[in-house]
């Protein structure tokens, strides 16, 4: 088997580089509608999605007007679509062809900064496991906090994402939420560059695309704060 490091797919949050977006608390670099028209709650339900399926084709992607002081990155931050997947450039869109996306799709659409519209892509992704060995990945119930967590549970097997999803429930609802269903080592049954694991619903990217979104200056990535304990190995 082969192991592959993975990252969690994270926006920056330098200000130098997605601009001073910063008020009382950080904003997004994309969280408004360019006009008025509309700009009630139904509205901006519909933009805030959250569907386990890709965004309608009929939703209108030209109405996002990107923060008064932000700058446009390859990847943008927005209070748009959140759940769906990312505002990203078409030179990022064209990178992605390179690469193995699981579970894509990407939709055209206009960001206005400052009277100037700029054309980008929206990539959304569907939660998949369709490239997980199930049966041969391991899990552990671990303590939901960030110091020094106990591990209730380890090495931990399924038959099937069913069997991990009733575990998932049972140990928040023991737990009270204290506890959660950890991936420790997971088995991809083919090559995999980006997804959004139905193990946690967390994106990611393989250290494949990261090398090459730095080598070509990409901007708008924090690779710094997207390190995962989870080890992937490729087996196919």
């Amino acid at each position: 088997m082969n192991k592959i490091n993975f990252y969690k797919l994270k926006y920056s949050i330098d200000l130098k580089i997605v601009g001073n977006i910063y008020n009382t608390e950080l904003n997004y670099q994309i969280e408004e509608f360019i006009d008025n028209k509309n700009n009630d709650k139904e509205r901006f339900d519909l933009y805030r999605g959250g569907d386990s399926d890709h965004i309608n084709s009929n939703i209108d992607m030209t109405v996002f007007k990107a923060h008064n002081n932000a700058i446009m990155t390859d990847l943008m931050s927005s209070s748009f679509f959140r759940q769906n997947g990312y505002f990203i450039s078409n030179r990022f869109a064209e990178l992605l062809k390179e690469f193995n996306i699981e579970e894509s799709k990407l939709l055209d659409c206009t960001i206005t900064n400052k009277q100037k519209k700029y054309s980008y892509k929206f990539l959304s992704i569907i939660a998949t496991s369709k490239n997980i060995n199930i049966e041969n990945s391991t899990f552990r119930v671990i303590e939901d906090t960030a110091y020094n967590p106990v591990i209730k549970e380890n090495n931990i097997k399924f038959n099937s994402l069913g069997d991990l999803a009733d575990k998932t429930r049972e140990t928040y609802f023991e737990t009270n939420g204290e506890f959660k269903l950890e991936p420790i080592r997971v088995i991809l049954n083919r090559s995999t560059d980006l997804f959004q694991s139905e193990l946690d619903y967390t994106t990611l990217i393989s250290e494949r695309l990261k090398n090459k979104i730095e080598y070509e200056g990409l901007t708008g990535f924090d690779f710094e704060r997207a390190k995962l304990k989870t080890e992937f190995y490729e087996d196919f």
